[in-house]
């Protein structure tokens, strides 16, 4: 089947797809169109095109797998992330679970050289939690 035929085929299956919406009845090549020469056909025609993964999906990429960070929850559920910024050799993938806001704030702002009054200070006036 040419690319043309194919791609005529595809549109026709969207069109239909309100008037045949049992699959049964929709026309017989466009139930068993492959998506990956209807792909091809499309980029031949160089109409922009490609696949569409859901999240699940592009987590098991070979190109991600092994780059996606995560963290578990203190309940021990797993929270998959994003992959860090740069490609560090030896970068940790497993992150610690994030304090509450405002935990480390203290120990922050004396490590900038503010003065326990000062941050007390701070705290009263609600500058910090």
């Amino acid at each position: 089947m040419s690319w043309q035929a194919r791609t005529n085929l595809v549109m026709s299956y969207f069109r239909q797809s309100d008037v045949y919406p049992d699959a049964r009845t929709q026309p017989e090549g466009a139930r068993h169109a492959d998506c990956g020469d209807v792909l091809a056909d499309l980029r031949a025609a160089t109409i922009p095109a490609t696949r569409i993964f859901d999240i699940r999906q592009v987590r098991e990429l070979a190109q991600l797998r092994d780059k996606l960070t995560r963290t578990a929850m203190p309940d021990a559920r797993v929270v998959h992330m994003q992959p860090m910024a740069v490609d560090m050799p030896g970068a940790l993938s497993e992150l610690g679970f994030p304090p509450k806001y405002g935990a480390d704030t203290r120990r922050v702002l004396g490590e900038a050289g503010y003065g326990a009054t000062e941050v007390d200070t701070l705290a009263a006036a609600g500058v910090i939690a």
